[in-house]
């Protein structure tokens, strides 16, 4: 049978790991809501001028 110490070890492993997956996964959406928000800005430039013409 597993000793306590051994279930908290693991159950603080899961946790630890679960943890730096969450911070890649809001660094990768981060990155990617930039990129978007700099595309649909820049997009929103371009019409902008083309209405002027």
């Amino acid at each position: 049978m597993e000793s306590n110490d051994a279930k908290i070890s693991t159950f603080a492993s899961a946790l630890a790991e679960k943890a730096v997956l969450d911070v890649l996964l809001a660094r990768l959406f981060q990155q990617d809501y930039a990129r978007n928000v700099s595309f649909v800005r820049a997009d929103a430039e371009r019409l902008v001028e083309v209405r002027l013409l």
